[in-house]
């Protein structure tokens, strides 16, 4: 999985700590946010897929990716 942000027409990579960083700051309760959250859960990085652990707003489905995980980090 590749994340890139674009900032006026300029595109960077985002590494795994920033990522981490940037789902933590996004809000808890945004439910148009479930569907992004589900599909960063199934990041090959723990980092990521902790930070979408701890949003209020994983549907169901995320909640069972999450607990199917293989790496208890």
């Amino acid at each position: 999985m590749q994340i890139r942000v674009a900032v006026d027409g300029h595109e960077i990579q985002l590494g795994a700590s920033a990522l981490a960083a940037l789902i933590g700051s996004l809000p808890d309760d945004d439910e148009s946010l479930a569907e992004v959250f589900h599909e960063l859960a199934q990041s090959s990085i723990a980092a990521v897929r902790a930070a979408v652990a701890s949003k209020a707003v994983i549907s169901e489905e995320t909640v069972a990716t999450l607990a199917s995980d293989s790496s208890p980090e």
